[in-house]
């Protein structure tokens, strides 16, 4: 099952104590999104009167689930080494390459440790398989499970899918992974029959982009006015091995229990 190779279940390259540590790692997490699910659930009704202490107490919860994911990471020999320019915390729609389960605590790395002023930190919302998601619950394991990659919402449905981050009174992020579904050569190598099938364009690097995601989010700002969503960031993450582009991508297990240090860089482009 693909989901157990993008965890790393399935890697018989680990050592049994590492392994055992990544399932450990696994497990909290997965707890974590359990949790989310039930606080979401009781705020429901707390949202009637008290809106925004609800939106607090969801917005809370979910960074439970990502600090404790990146306290594990870093624990377990991640290193993160910032360069460039910093990110605008300012609402924004950030469109990035899909290459590792991973993708989701680097990009909230990102956004959260590259600030002096954490109070300020935008919240982070992925939008996939119909649904606008901050942590991911049991419905978006289940996609996960069935690799589903075809989606797309109708014109009446995308307002009511924004209508909570368009009324936000917070900074919210959109994260975009266009091609859906985790690079792994198979995949390539499925795209690359119905590329030369339909004459469609070749990619090395990155799966088919699915485009109506991201033409669901323009038609939403665009038939919500006044809306303040004025940046757009192109987010690129390449993993290598010793320096060099390996062809594959790391699992998350890797990351909760590597056997030799990790180190993530984020660079400017030079123009």
């Amino acid at each position: 099952m693909e989901i157990i190779d993008h965890l790393g279940l399935s890697d018989k390259s680990k050592s049994r104590v590492l392994w055992f540590k990544g399932l450990i790692c696994l497990l909290i997490l997965f707890y974590f999104t359990v949790l989310y699910q039930l606080v979401a659930i009781l705020s429901l009704g707390l949202s009637i009167l008290f809106p925004d202490t609800a939106n607090l107490i969801r917005n809370y919860t979910g960074n439970l689930f990502w600090n404790i994911g990146l306290h594990m990471m870093k624990s377990n020999r991640v290193k993160f080494k910032i360069y460039g320019d910093k990110l605008d915390a300012n609402p924004a729609i950030v469109i990035c390459n899909h290459s590792s389960l991973a993708d989701t605590f680097i990009i909230h790395y990102l956004s959260r440790f590259s600030y002096k002023n954490k109070v300020d930190l935008p919240n982070l919302n992925f939008f996939s398989w119909f649904l606008v998601w901050r942590v991911p619950t049991i419905k978006i394991i289940l996609h996960w499970l069935k690799c589903d990659e075809n989606w797309e919402i109708d014109e009446k449905s995308v307002l009511f899918v924004f209508s909570r981050l368009l009324k936000s009174k917070f900074s919210e992020w959109i994260i975009l992974f266009p091609e859906v579904n985790i690079w792994t050569k198979e995949n390539v190598h499925l795209q690359t029959g119905l590329q030369d099938k339909y004459f469609l364009p070749k990619f090395e690097n990155v799966l088919y982009p699915r485009f109506s995601s991201f033409y669901n989010i323009i038609t939403a700002l665009n038939n919500s006015k006044p809306h303040s969503y004025s940046n757009l960031y192109d987010l690129t993450i390449l993993y290598t091995k010793d320096g060099e582009e390996c062809g594959e991508s790391p699992t998350l297990m890797d990351f909760l229990a590597a056997d030799k240090q990790i180190t993530i860089f984020r660079t400017a482009l030079e123009t």
